[in-house]
């Protein structure tokens, strides 16, 4: 393989993959996290992306199955280039520390720096996002519905199944929502919606 592409090819080509790592590890932790009552709110108002986004997010095993085939895929790649390049360059010794080193490179900058970062700015990641990944979530479809027919009957053989009342919120949770995540509001009108409960 290192014999037809050049290695300064091969180094551009790892950078390229690292990237899309880093993007898939982020952009998931900002789709995950970001507040569907929010976007929900945005999409009613118009906004393209938070529509999309929104559509996204009513089937999420199928936006998960995506971007972890497509984080698995581009790790595995880059994991190939690093033997070929790292055994010749340094031989089976190479190998020992190119995988060191891919291990860390990823752990730090393809995993815990975005995830990080999309934790910070959810919205921000998440609504660009969402005009790349649903296209292409659109496109492998099929593909997609075969891998969770796969994961739900792993999920049946465990004696678990998804559940589908998540975005349901009960009055104790409300409640606490009101008090603890309307700080800026009056207390009189705290008052109000807690009374309205």
């Amino acid at each position: 393989m290192s014999d037809d592409i050049p290695l300064e090819t091969l180094f551009v080509l790892l950078a390229i993959l690292i990237a899309l790592s880093a993007f898939f590890s982020g952009t998931e932790t900002a789709l995950m996290r970001v507040n569907k009552y929010r976007i929900r709110h945005l999409s009613k108002k118009g906004n393209k992306s938070a529509i999309l986004a929104e559509k996204l997010l009513k089937k999420p095993q199928k936006l998960i199955a995506f971007i972890l085939f497509g984080n698995n895929l581009v790790n595995f790649i880059a994991a190939s280039i690093v033997g070929v390049v790292s055994m010749e360059i340094g031989g089976p010794t190479g190998v020992i520390i190119g995988t060191v080193l891919l291990t860390i490179i990823v752990l730090l900058f393809a995993e815990s720096a975005p995830k990080t970062i999309a934790a910070l700015f959810p919205e921000k990641i998440a609504l660009p996002a969402s005009n790349i990944y649903y296209p292409l979530v659109k496109l492998m479809g099929p593909f997609l519905a075969f891998i969770n027919f796969f994961t739900n009957i792993v999920l049946k053989i465990l004696g678990s199944k998804p559940d589908n009342n998540d975005e349901k919120l009960s009055i104790e949770e409300l409640k606490t929502l009101i008090n603890e995540g309307m700080t800026k509001t009056s207390i009189d009108r705290q008052k109000i919606m807690m009374g309205v409960l």
